[in-house]
């Protein structure tokens, strides 16, 4: 449990720095929010603000909002390196749907299906979320056939999923089109896939 620990002051000088610099009429962010509303709360009984989950929500939003970020850009370079093909394939749709210079936006999205397939191809293959978060049985349960206990704890497999034949034609190939209807166009519509977790 050190580790924890040593993970839970990261965040402390940050909490900190807003503390020391609080100015109630214009908070800043989030932390300054929570801070608020830790004095705000301070005498109720049922309060569940402190500190420490302050810490562990900064961490939390940090870790997977970076974590997850770095992991799939990394996945990405590393597919379009070695599918020079379809680097070029999802170059030339992002060349013929974004002016040199223009920022997508949400609404070019739609415009660039090959580029959603990509990125979702990536998803699958790269699985970041091996097993995902875990869960526990509050009641004894049946599932699939099997007798799961309450109290058990529970744990998607979404790699497994994610390279099982029953929901993918060729599950180890890197084949973006699998995301493509006869049109080209996108399709979410693929049973087992599960990036982030059951």
């Amino acid at each position: 449990m050190k580790g924890v620990s040593v993970l839970i002051a990261l965040p402390q000088k940050e909490i900190e720095e807003h503390r020391a610099t609080l100015d109630r009429d214009c908070p800043r962010d989030l932390i300054d929010g929570y801070l608020m509303m830790m004095e705000e709360k301070a005498e109720d009984p049922d309060n569940t603000f402190s500190e420490k989950d302050l810490a562990i929500l900064i961490l939390d939003l940090f870790l997977a909002g970076s974590e997850s970020s770095t992991i799939t850009l990394t996945w990405m370079f590393y597919y379009l390196a070695t599918y020079p093909e379809v680097q070029q394939k999802m170059q030339a749709e992002i060349d013929e749907v974004l002016p040199k210079g223009t920022l997508a936006t949400l609404e070019d999205k739609l415009r660039m299906p090959y580029t959603e397939a990509v990125i979702h191809e990536i998803l699958r293959k790269s699985s970041l979320a091996a097993t995902g978060v875990q869960h526990v049985a509050t009641r004894d349960t049946q599932l699939g056939g099997y007798f799961i206990p309450k109290g058990t704890i529970v744990m998607g497999a979404q790699e497994t999923v994610h390279h099982d034949p029953r929901y993918w034609d060729r599950p180890d190939e890197f084949l973006p089109e699998r995301w493509l209807d006869q049109q080209g166009k996108f399709t979410a519509k693929k049973e087992g896939f599960l990036p982030f977790g059951v």
